[in-house]
Parts: structure tokens; sequence; C-alpha cells
């Protein structure tokens, strides 16, 4: 089973890591743009979901993507 992260905990860490980062959603994604880059693969969860999950493995090819300090986000990832 892929473990699940919640969607509130990844937007603290792009809070606190990538501090001005843009968020944009879209039919079936969100776009996350920062430093320049926009990963436009993380989805928006499960439709009617009161706290949406979503894969922890999108979660770490967006940090490897927009080249987010790893360390910082380890620190909500793990």
């Amino acid at each position: 089973m892929l473990r699940e992260i919640a969607l509130r905990t990844v937007w603290a860490m792009l809070a606190e890591c990538a501090p001005d980062h843009t968020v944009e959603e879209k039919l079936h994604h969100y776009w996350v743009r920062y430093n320049g880059k926009t990963y436009r693969s993380l989805p928006l969860g499960r439709r009617g979901a009161r706290r949406p999950m979503v894969q922890a493995f999108h979660i770490r090819k967006m940090v490897t993507h927009l080249a987010i300090d790893r360390n910082c986000a380890d620190r909500y990832l793990s």
C-alpha cells in the first residue's frame, strides 16, 4: 500500500520550505510554481473528502522538481 499524506500537511510544508510559491487549482491537479519552475502533477485528492490525501511519491517528485530544500521537506513528510 502506498503511503498518503494530507494536503494540509503539504500546504504547511510549502509555506515554510518554499515561502514564495504559488498554487493554481486546475480541473484534476494543482499547479505549484516555485523557483521559476512549475510542477503540474499534484493531484487534488479524492473529491468530497474532508481531509484530501495525496500519495507520498507525488510530494517527493514535486520537492525534487522544484528544488525545495530536502531537509526542510523531510520534517513534514516523515
